[in-house]
């Protein structure tokens, strides 16, 4: 996110995809060792770490075609709107984050010269997987109380940051 140069701009939050996941990134970066201090910053860590992994994934299979990203209803929306000259009525949406993961590892990522299918070990998945029903439990939070396991965030940072490089060098 930037700040506005123009003062009457002064209240209006610009960002971008690529600047989000970088960021993203970057808030994991300085603030994962808070975890020592509380284990309440695994909960924004976790966030985070999300956050950076989609938004790499989103820019990975983008390269500059929205509707690559968009969920099908969006998608089948945008077509109706192309094809007969009308307002959009509804939100753009994004697809799910465990479709972008589906995605990276198809022919979707060979779209360009330089791309390729990203291929996990025989973890990432899982971990892929616990990392986005552990989001959201903290985004959707119900009241009551959890239990989650350290050991395994520690092995998803790092299995979501070797993905999350895939999705950097595509």
């Amino acid at each position: 996110m930037t700040e506005s140069k123009d003062n009457n701009l002064d209240f209006i939050l610009l960002y971008n995809e690529e600047l989000d996941a970088v960021i993203s990134l970057e808030f994991l970066a300085d603030n994962l060792s808070k975890v020592v201090e509380s284990d309440y910053f695994w909960k924004w860590n976790i966030i985070a770490l999300h956050s950076a992994l989609q938004g790499f994934m989103v820019l990975a299979l983008q390269r500059g075609n929205l509707l690559s990203v968009l969920d099908k209803e969006s998608r089948k929306h945008w077509y109706e709107i192309y094809k007969n000259g009308i307002e959009p009525k509804k939100p753009q949406k994004l697809d799910y984050f465990l479709n972008f993961y589906k995605d990276i590892k198809t022919d979707k990522m060979v779209q360009n010269a330089h791309s390729k299918k990203f291929t996990p070990n025989k973890t990432q998945d899982k971990y892929v997987e616990y990392l986005q029903s552990s989001r959201n439990e903290f985004i959707h939070l119900i009241p009551a109380e959890y239990g989650l396991d350290k050991r395994k965030f520690c092995k998803i940072c790092l299995t979501s940051a070797k993905s999350g490089q895939f999705g950097v060098r595509n």
